[in-house]
């Protein structure tokens, strides 16, 4: 179960809890939970009107004002033309800007796809361009050295050779030198075409990536809207079920009422005529006796048609239990993002957990039998993050934080909750946002509920999405790569 959903549930916040949270958290959390106590009360309110309507009429109580106007079936009519009309072009208004959030959505990821293979290509070619540049000074050297040792051996030559010798000598070495500044014209040539190549190629992918970047981008499009024709699909006929059962039990109700007041009738007839026949049948000295056993009757059917009261009220609080459940169910709020991905399975079921860990050792084991698996943490390079960090306070990361820009981040394995802490520097002050890790997936506590499958899609995404209300975005990773707060966890 959630985190959010748990809270809500049980009406209560963990006191250690609340400290963690921030003023936009807590709002928003309190705004939850105020919905779900008047969800309530109005619940609890509509079984007692119910119990006080079957206890005798309730007269309405209203109070008209002088300048009221009564509509008549025309106005009306017009009136629900009007609504409707207004209704279907809010509709539509939302449809277009849903498709505009996804059009725009997978822009941004086909984007960071794109980009990341272009990144790993240009690595790629610098890398093989350092090569060339290397292979060329080594030439370049050994270019170098032959010509002072044909020097040092025209010296030795001049010295100690005769003038046939030398002459010899000289030709082999002339000839020895054309040979080499041939060969080494041929390997310059050579990497110089290496490195045009290269820089085609760079050229090249870089044309290609807005177009791929624009297939990528339809393809996600695509993918996003296939979800949400399904999920709306999916509201339909769980409405059409709903409404089907409802009905069902609103007919067995009705079913429920009739029977009741049948057998009320025949009750009361019943009785009449006993009361009748005992009044003619009884002689003076058994009266009392016939009168006892008269009012024994008479509480005996007010007991069973109390009982069939209570029938009726359970048919009918039963009939309307769908009807709620119908319109807590039917909404699927526009933009939400988080109803178009995924869920992942996690390893373990939350359910098999406590509520929140109780010391940093169940928060080790736990990271290490589900997270670590996963890959939580770990960066490109095979290596943990910079910006993934262990069992750190509050106050390590914000002084960590002290001095960097805006957007300024890290992620600390959190000792409140099963999840983690993102701490960032924002516009007026550090924040310290939840990450509540459920079922494989990891959505930031207090902004859109939008899960991700990992910490590192969740950073991307935040990296071009606001992560608070004030809008600041993900910069800048701080920490070192395999940090020592790591070695509790990875030990």
């Amino acid at each position: 179960m959630a985190l959010l959903q748990r809270i809500i549930q049980d009406m209560r916040v963990d006191p250690e809890l609340l400290d963690e949270l921030t003023k936009e958290q807590k709002e928003m959390l309190f705004h939850k939970i105020r919905e779900e106590q008047l969800r309530r009360w109005m619940a609890a309110d509509r079984a007692v009107a119910d119990d006080l309507g079957r206890k005798g009429p309730m007269v309405p109580k209203l109070r008209w004002e002088p300048y009221a106007e009564i509509w008549d079936d025309d106005i009306s009519e017009q009136k629900a033309k009007a609504a409707a009309k207004r209704s279907e072009e809010l509709a539509k208004q939302r449809e277009r800007q849903e498709m505009e959030e996804d059009e725009r959505q997978a822009r941004v990821l086909a984007e960071l796809e794109i980009q990341e293979t272009l990144a790993k290509q240009r690595a790629a070619a610098e890398a093989a361009a350092e090569t060339l540049r290397k292979q060329e000074e080594e030439a370049r050297a050994a270019l170098e050295a032959a010509a002072a040792k044909d020097r040092q051996d025209q010296i030795e030559r001049e010295t100690y050779m005769t003038m046939k010798e030398a002459k010899l000598a000289a030709e082999r070495e002339a000839k020895a030198r054309k040979e080499r500044e041939e060969a080494a014209k041929k390997d310059a040539v050579k990497r110089q075409k290496e490195l045009e190549k290269m820089e085609a190629d760079a050229r090249k992918a870089e044309q290609q990536a807005a177009k791929a970047i624009a297939a990528k981008s339809k393809e996600i499009y695509e993918s996003m809207q296939t979800v949400r024709q399904q999920m709306k699909k999916h509201n339909k006929e769980e409405e059409a079920r709903l409404e089907s059962v409802w009905q069902q039990q609103e007919r067995m109700a009705k079913q429920a009422e009739e029977e009741k007041r049948a057998a009320a009738a025949k009750a009361r007839a019943e009785a009449l005529e006993q009361q009748s026949r005992a009044s003619f049948s009884i002689i003076p000295e058994d009266r009392a006796g016939a009168l006892e056993a008269l009012r024994e009757r008479k509480a005996a059917e007010a007991r069973q048609l109390a009982e069939q009261e209570e029938v009726v009220r359970r048919a009918r609080e039963a009939s309307r239990m769908p009807s709620e459940r119908r319109s807590s169910n039917r909404v699927l709020q526009p933009g939400s993002v988080a109803t178009l991905t995924p869920v992942v399975t996690a390893k373990m079921p939350a359910e098999s957990r406590p509520p929140r860990p109780d010391n940093d050792q169940q928060v080790i084991d736990w990271w290490r039998t589900e997270e670590k698996p996963r890959g939580i943490g770990l960066g490109p390079d095979g290596r943990y993050a910079r910006w993934f960090h262990g069992l750190i306070s509050r106050e390590d990361s914000e002084a960590m934080l002290t001095g960097q820009p805006l957007g300024a981040y890290l992620i600390r394995v959190s000792a409140r909750i099963w999840g983690y802490t993102i701490s960032f520097v924002d516009s007026d002050r550090y924040k310290h946002f939840l990450i509540d890790a459920v079922e494989g997936n990891y959505s930031v506590f207090g902004v859109e509920a939008r899960a991700h499958p990992d910490l590192n899609t969740l950073i991307k995404f935040h990296e071009n999405f606001p992560v608070s209300k004030t809008g600041v975005k993900l910069t800048k990773a701080i920490g070192e790569p395999n940090n020592r707060s790591l070695q509790p966890l990875i030990a």
